[in-house]
């Protein structure tokens, strides 16, 4: 009888048992051997997996972009209008994201320092700016929201949220960083708004002052 694939659960097991160390010690400071005993796992059995601590900060960032991209896909499928779409979305992301800061600052951190965690961070970020892009475009395309470069606006809730999350990261937004985060949200969302049609109002009688009374101006 075949024996049952556990590599997956075991990376799985490893990149958990990471996410602590990493947290714990930082991403410099974290050795293997920590790794391996976190995970109750052989320094031998962590290698078999992952050749080197990069290697699992790389799958740890690929799973932290996956995830946000797989939510920003599934906000640009769904019904509703643009703007009750995003909402919903940064309020049901907000409570994986506080859990997982610590780590996700760490590793943007690191994309200062080394190449290859920037080419990484990159990709992933212009993929979520082509994606909100998109959500964008449906926007102007369905009269919600008014005519604009879509990837300029997209750079715009983009550039506001990572730098919103940074703020909370550093207590600015407490006590309240859900109510901040989706104030800043509908005040952009507000400007690229397309405003209302003007009422229609009744053409007014315009008069003149002659002999001594006001007359009506005669009409072309």
């Amino acid at each position: 009888m075949a024996r049952p694939d556990v590599s997956e659960k075991r990376k799985q097991q490893i990149l958990r048992a990471a996410e602590r160390v990493f947290i714990d010690k930082g991403l410099e400071a974290a050795r293997m051997e920590e790794i391996a005993q976190e995970a109750g796992l052989s320094v031998g059995g962590v290698y078999w997996y992952f050749k080197s601590k990069d290697a699992m900060i790389h799958a740890l960032l690929q799973e932290m972009f996956d995830a946000d991209l797989s939510g920003l896909r599934s906000v640009l499928a769904a019904d509703g209008s643009v703007q009750a779409r995003l909402v919903d979305y940064v309020r049901t992301g907000l409570a994986p994201a506080a859990e997982q800061s610590p780590l996700s600052n760490e590793l943007y951190s690191l994309a200062t320092r080394n190449e290859a965690a920037r080419v990484h961070l990159l990709a992933y970020l212009r993929e979520y700016q082509r994606l909100l892009a998109e959500l964008i475009q449906q926007g102007i395309d369905r009269g919600e929201l008014r005519p604009m470069a879509p990837m300029t606006a997209a750079l715009v809730l983009l550039a506001a949220y990572e730098g919103f999350a940074e703020l909370a990261m550093l207590g600015l937004l407490a006590p309240a960083p859900e109510d901040n985060l989706l104030a800043m949200l509908d005040l952009i969302l507000a400007g690229m708004s397309q405003p209302p049609a003007p009422a229609m109002l009744p053409a007014a009688n315009h008069h003149v002052f002659s002999s001594g009374k006001w007359q009506p101006l005669p009409r072309p």
